[in-house]
């Protein structure tokens, strides 16, 4: 299992432990795929709030719906490349960023606040999906070195 330890089923280690190793599980693996727009920046910020996580250095199996969107014409006429504009221009509809600018440093979030980020992170997966018959994902793969 990603958290359990050995035969007994339970869960070792501490929280941030447990955290790390799922947190890791899930990013090396290259079967899954992972989306973001403007990726890079998110990954430098995530590398830098958390330095020990030595799995934020190399990205595999990533896709941005940024440079996808810009190579591909997903954003109508006259509209800046941004995650809400590519959504109005594939869905029709607008992404409410109003809780992008909020204060994520402090805890908890708010309800407002989760319910942005999992909007956010479902969007791209929503996009994907809907491209996936005109765009080869599997050849737009990348894997990128980001450092330090």
């Amino acid at each position: 299992s990603l958290l359990g330890g050995g035969g007994g089923g339970g869960l070792e280690g501490s929280p941030e432990e447990r955290a790390k190793k799922l947190v890791t599980t899930l990013w090396t693996d290259e079967s899954i795929v992972k989306a973001g727009f403007d990726f890079a920046n998110d990954v430098r910020k995530l590398t830098r709030s958390h330095p020990s996580f030595e799995c934020f250095r190399t990205l595999t199996s990533f896709v941005d719906i940024q440079d996808l969107a810009r190579r591909f014409g997903w954003v109508k006429a006259g509209l800046s490349l941004s995650l809400s504009n590519v959504t109005l221009s594939v869905f029709g509809k607008k992404l409410d960023k109003r809780q992008q600018m909020s204060d994520w440093e402090l805890r908890p979030l708010t309800h407002e606040q989760v319910t942005y980020a999992a909007l956010d992170a479902q969007v791209l997966v929503t996009i994907l999906q809907d491209k996936r018959g005109s765009v080869d994902l599997q050849s737009l793969l990348r894997s990128v070195d980001v450092g330090e």
